[in-house]
């Protein structure tokens, strides 16, 4: 079962997407959640998900920053981005740091779970290649 840590600043936007789906029919679990960036970094350190879904504007470090830091600390970890605003320079800088995914809020559930799926495969892979 592979983790999934959860970053929103919005308290209702993290309950929703925990209780969306039923995170094992796609071999997830929830192994944490934050509401900003900084208090998701401190975290993740010991939770060290496999995947993240992030909202991207946060107050203090957004979703994008929290994606970099974790690059430059080497982290392999996939990276589901989400917002609520269709900015292509926010997404065309998600994908250079290597973001799995691009979520439009409201994340509906037919979308998440073919992310999950397309992350899983990755996930999959990895695993399997060493």
């Amino acid at each position: 079962m592979y983790q999934v840590f959860l970053v929103d600043d919005e308290p209702w936007a993290l309950v929703v997407l925990k209780n969306m789906i039923a995170w094992s029919d796609y071999g997830f679990s929830v192994s944490g959640e934050a509401e900003d960036g900084e208090q998701a970094l401190e975290r993740i350190e010991h939770t060290n998900p496999d995947l993240i879904i992030s909202d991207i504007r946060m107050p203090g470090m957004d979703g994008l920053a929290l994606m970099e830091k974790l690059r430059k600390l080497g982290r392999r970890t996939q990276v589901l981005l989400v917002s609520g605003y269709t900015d292509f320079e926010y997404a065309r800088k998600a994908m250079r740091l290597g973001c799995a995914g691009y979520l439009v809020k409201p994340v509906e559930e037919k979308e998440l779970t073919e992310a999950l799926k397309r992350v899983r495969l990755i996930l999959d892979e990895r695993s399997e290649g060493g």
